[in-house]
């Protein structure tokens, strides 16, 4: 799966999830929806609203750090030094964990001042109950920006993961051994070949059954009767010179 020296196909979509990451940043990563009012809010955008927090500039924070990131992360992949696009992986999952905090602060913020709202407006009990009923209609949620820079900042990862793992794997080396041309050897198993006729016989028959030639004994050393093999020049056993 190379398509170069050092790029493969993982690389690459790494590398495309990786600019669609920065494209995200600008996306909404919170929604408001109140009656018919739609309010989005982006990582940026987020601290310079009405709802600046402790959380929208941590966001602010990781996302100035995520741009620094990002050209040291392309730098890493195209250089094959692929942990230097690790902390992206990290600053996705900080984002979007300091993100789910500034969503539950803008959905508290918001419903507060509606509620203070008609309390000021009508006043007494029927004004605490409208704002309520208000309040209840109002939803705050995660936007499409903020997931989608979670799961491609994970997948950048597990893609520079995957790339290290089969690149790191080596062929087996069978040296010479090919299976096409190699001739693999009879196992006798005890058999014998007459040495009349020639035709090959099992272990355990004891005589040819085409010329009747009994099966020769095997040779045994001379000297400890242990059997040998033939064309040894001493025996293994007792060291009696053979032949």
């Amino acid at each position: 799966m190379t398509l170069g020296k050092n790029l493969t196909i993982w690389k690459i979509v790494a590398l495309v999830l990786l600019v669609a990451c920065f494209v995200m940043l600008f996306l909404p990563w919170i929604s408001t929806k109140a009656l018919y009012n739609t309010e989005t809010f982006n990582v940026f955008s987020t601290a310079a609203s009405n709802y600046g927090s402790f959380w929208s500039v941590m966001l602010i924070i990781f996302a100035i750090l995520f741009i620094l990131c990002f050209f040291l992360a392309i730098f890493g992949i195209l250089s094959d030094r692929s942990t230097l696009a690790l902390p992206v992986g990290i600053l996705a999952f900080l984002m979007f964990f300091f993100c789910i905090f500034q969503m539950a602060f803008i959905n508290s913020e918001v419903k507060s001042q509606a509620s203070a709202l008609m309390m000021s407006a009508l006043g007494g009990a029927y004004g605490s109950g409208v704002g309520m009923m208000l309040s209840s209609a109002i939803e705050v949620h995660v936007g499409v920006g903020a997931w989608l820079f979670f799961f491609f900042g994970l997948a950048v990862v597990g893609l520079l993961i995957v790339d290290r793992v089969t690149q790191g794997r080596k062929p087996v080396d069978f040296g010479d051994f090919s299976l096409a041309g190699a001739s693999i050897p009879s196992v006798s198993l005890g058999g014998w070949t007459c040495p009349t006729c020639g035709v090959s016989l099992s272990g355990s028959q004891k005589f040819c059954v085409q010329c009747g030639t009994p099966k020769p004994e095997a040779p045994r050393c001379p000297g400890c009767g242990k059997l040998i093999k033939p064309g040894m020049a001493f025996c293994t056993n007792c060291g009696t010179r053979l032949g």
